[in-house]
C-alpha cells in the first residue's frame, strides 16, 4: 500500500506584506508556485499535508469532497517518504498529487486539486493498482517511442469488434505523436470511436457506448430540491462524466412546474436508475449513444400523473402514476447505438400482463414460504 507523509522546509519566498496569510490573487499564487522549495515528505495524512502547504507557503490547496472521495483512503491517505529538494513548489505538488491520479489547477486565489480524466471517467474510487497503472501509462511516450508502444501492448485488453484492434490502435497512437501516454491513448481511441478505462493493472479499450454504459452503472448519491429539470438531468450525468442532452422541444410539452422545479433524492443508486426515475416522472424516453444520453419525447406518450397528498414529498420516487411504467426495453440499432423504451402497463399485450402478474404472484408465494419456514 502506498503511504504518504509531509514536512515542508521552505526556502525564503518573497511575498508582499499585504499578502501574508492566504494569497489573494492569481499572480501571487503563480509567483509562489514558481519559487524553489525544499520539501521532505514524511508519514503524514493527505489532509494534514494540504494544511501544512497552506500554513508554510500561503498557497491554499482546495480539494472538494467529491474529489477527495476518489482517493483510495480519502483524506486519511498517508504519504510515506518522498524527498523533494531544490525544485519549485509547482513541481512538488505534482509529485505529491500525481501518484493519486490528481492534477493541480491555479484558480483565482488558490490551487484546486482535480481528478485526471481517467479517474473522473472511472466514476469510482480507484485501487492502488489502477493508480500505479495510470502513473506508468502517463510516463510513457507511445506515440514517439516504439519500445514504449510495444510495452503498452501487453497491458491493453480489447472489448471491441475489430479484425486487428492493436494494429489500428498502434497506428493511431503513432499518428498522434508526442505527449504523455494517457493523453496519446485518449486521442488515438477517439479517432477510432473507442474509449479506455483502468482495470487493475490493465487498460481496457472498448466502444464509446460501452464506456458510457459502464459509467451509468456506477452508484451515485444526489439530492436536489426545486431545481430545473434540465439541471437535475445534467447533474446526474456530471456525477459519472456522461454528457446529458435534451432534444429540441422535448421539454416544452411538460408543465411549467415540472420544467422549473424537480426534486430528486437518490442514495447509492446507479446513475441509470436515477435517469429512469426522471424518465418515468416526465414521460420522456432517452437514448444512450457514444455521445452520451439524449432525452426525447416519445410520440403521443403523455404522462398521466395523479396528485400527491399535501403531506407527501413530491419527488420522482413518490409520485403516483395512474398508468405506471412496468418494464424497460433496450432495442439495438444498426449504427451500434440503442434505444431505451420505458413501457407503461397499458402498453403491454394482455398475455404479457398476465405473465407479469403470475410472476409477481409466484414471488409473493416464495416470500410467504420463506417467512413460514422461519
Amino acid at each position: 500500500m502506498m503511504t504518504l507523509g509531509l514536512i515542508f522546509q521552505m526556502a525564503a519566498i518573497a511575498i508582499p506584506a499585504q499578502a501574508v496569510g492566504l494569497l489573494q490573487t492569481r499572480e501571487l499564487v503563480e509567483q509562489a508556485l514558481d519559487e524553489t522549495t525544499k520539501i521532505t515528505l514524511l508519514d503524514i495524512t493527505l489532509g494534514e499535508a494540504m494544511s501544512v502547504v497552506t500554513d508554510q507557503t500561503g498557497v491554499r490547496i482546495v480539494m472538494s469532497p467529491e474529489t477527495m472521495a476518489l482517493v483510495p483512503q480519502g483524506g486519511s491517505t498517508r504519504i510515506h517518504k518522498v524527498d523533494i529538494a531544490n525544485i519549485p513548489l509547482r513541481a512538488g505538488l505534482i509529485q505529491l498529487f500525481s501518484p493519486l491520479g490528481m492534477e493541480c489547477l491555479v484558480a483565482d486565489d488558490h490551487v484546486t486539486v482535480v481528478p485526471k480524466s481517467a479517474i473522473r471517467e472511472l466514476g469510482r474510487r480507484p485501487s492502488w493498482d489502477e493508480l500505479e497503472t495510470l502513473s506508468w501509462l502517463s510516463g510513457l511516450s507511445p506515440g514517439m517511442n516504439p519500445e514504449a508502444l510495444a510495452g503498452l501492448r501487453s497491458r491493453v485488453q480489447f472489448q471491441v469488434e475489430a479484425t486487428d484492434a492493436w494494429g489500428s490502435l498502434g497506428v493511431a497512437m503513432r499518428n498522434v505523436g508526442a505527449g504523455p501516454g494517457d493523453d496519446v491513448l485518449t486521442a488515438a481511441c477517439e479517432t477510432l470511436g473507442w474509449g479506455w478505462t483502468l482495470s487493475g493493472r490493465f487498460v481496457v479499450v472498448s466502444s464509446l457506448e460501452t464506456q458510457i454504459r459502464q459509467r451509468l452503472s456506477n452508484r451515485i448519491s444526489l439530492s436536489m430540491y426545486h431545481k430545473p429539470l434540465f439541471d437535475v438531468m445534467t447533474a446526474i450525468g456530471n456525477k459519472v462524466s456522461v454528457r446529458v442532452r435534451v432534444e429540441p422541444g422535448a421539454l416544452q410539452h411538460l408543465s411549467v412546474q415540472i420544467q422549473r422545479a424537480v426534486d430528486l433524492d437518490v442514495f447509492e443508486e446507479t446513475a441509470q436508475e436515477a435517469l429512469d426515475k426522471l424518465a418515468a416522472y416526465t414521460g420522456l424516453g432517452y437514448l444512450i449513444s457514444p455521445d452520451g444520453v439524449t432525452f426525447y419525447r416519445p410520440n403521443g406518450n403523455e404522462q398521466q400523473v395523479q396528485k400527491v397528498a399535501p403531506n407527501e414529498a413530491a419527488r420522482p420516487n413518490t409520485v403516483r402514476f395512474s398508468d405506471p411504467y412496468v418494464a424497460k426495453m433496450v432495442v439495438p440499432l444498426p449504427d451500434g447505438t440503442s434505444m431505451e423504451w420505458l413501457i407503461r402497463l397499458s402498453e403491454m399485450p394482455e398475455d404479457l400482463r398476465d405473465m407479469r402478474q403470475g410472476d409477481i404472484q409466484k414471488g409473493f408465494d416464495a416470500l410467504r414460504n420463506t417467512r413460514d419456514k422461519n
